[in-house]
């Protein structure tokens, strides 16, 4: 307010009646959207509350698997790390329900979902660069899982787990019956859950801590799937799973010769880059043509 008042002291080139009015006009548009910004301020304030009562409300059945040494949800066993809302109704709450995965049935339990929490699985049909706008999780707004149809972990597979973060789908394949999981999560801050994770599991969960990439790169903790396995001595690749942040492409593009030759099943996420279905599509079938894909809102299948 004082520089105003200088600029309008030393202004010779218009009236200072003209001016004071203008300024007044100002000032009155300054209090009109003060009041506006207060009044959507709290606006947003309220939703986030009702959206924070339904996380509430998740967290409390959550709690309902608590146990001395862990979580124990129906024989899928995670430690005390920290587990959302979201990783519980994506991945845990179907198969403590024994749902079925099956299109028709996924339909009914999202479905369920939404009508259950309406506002923490809202999704909006407005999309910003080919993806919806939501709350809460990712998975739920766009509705789906990493398994479907065919394309599931069956008893004695071998896993790897791109994106395991917490190690929830490491620790479901592990429920399912699977040998051998290689969960990939370069944070650091997962470390000590993904260990407890692994103990938990009787070592059936190795962590590797590098990104999966195009090409192997030791300075930057990058490995192509095809290095790994190879170093691993892995004779058999029966599922992968990729939820990396856009890197699902070049991931695969160093995959080729895992895809040729042991033709793993795929749950590869789409929903961070436009047009990527398109190109992730073409690189599994340059690879294998004999696979067969779905496409669904948000990820890719393939078997």
């Amino acid at each position: 307010m004082e520089n105003i008042k200088v600029i309008l002291k030393k202004s010779k080139s218009i009236s200072r009646s003209l001016l004071w009015q203008l300024l007044a006009i100002w000032q009155e548009r300054v209090k009109l959207l003060a009041t506006v910004y207060k009044k959507e301020k709290i606006k947003a304030i309220k939703e986030y509350l009702i959206t924070d009562r339904e996380y509430i409300k998740i967290k409390k059945e959550i709690n309902t698997f608590k146990t001395s040494y862990g979580y124990n949800f129906n024989g899928i066993k995670l430690p005390h790390c920290v587990l959302t809302p979201d990783y519980f109704l994506n991945l845990l709450k179907p198969h403590v329900e024994n749902l079925p995965y099956t299109k028709e049935n996924i339909a009914q339990f999202y479905h369920d979902q939404k009508k259950q929490y309406p506002r923490l699985v809202y999704c909006s049909d407005i999309c910003m660069h080919g993806e919806p706008k939501y709350l809460g999780g990712h998975i739920i707004s766009h509705g789906f899982t990493y398994f479907f149809n065919e394309v599931i972990v069956k008893e004695g597979d071998i896993v790897i787990d791109l994106g395991s973060a917490p190690g929830d789908f490491s620790a479901l394949c592990a429920y399912k019956g699977a040998s051998k999981m290689y969960a990939f999560e370069p944070e650091e801050s997962r470390k000590s859950d993904l260990e407890k994770l692994s103990e938990m599991n009787n070592g059936k969960i190795k962590i590797v801590r590098k990104y999966a990439g195009i090409k192997t790169d030791v300075l930057s903790s990058v490995v192509s799937l095809d290095d790994f396995a190879e170093a691993e001595g892995l004779t058999a690749v029966s599922f992968i799973k990729a939820d990396i942040e856009g890197y699902e492409a070049g991931m695969l593009q160093g995959a080729a010769g895992i895809l040729k030759k042991f033709k793993p099943k795929l749950a590869i996420c789409t929903y961070h880059i436009e047009n990527n279905p398109a190109e992730i599509e073409a690189i599994i079938l340059s690879a294998n043509d004999s696979y067969t894909i779905y496409k669904e809102d948000g990820v890719l299948y393939a078997f």
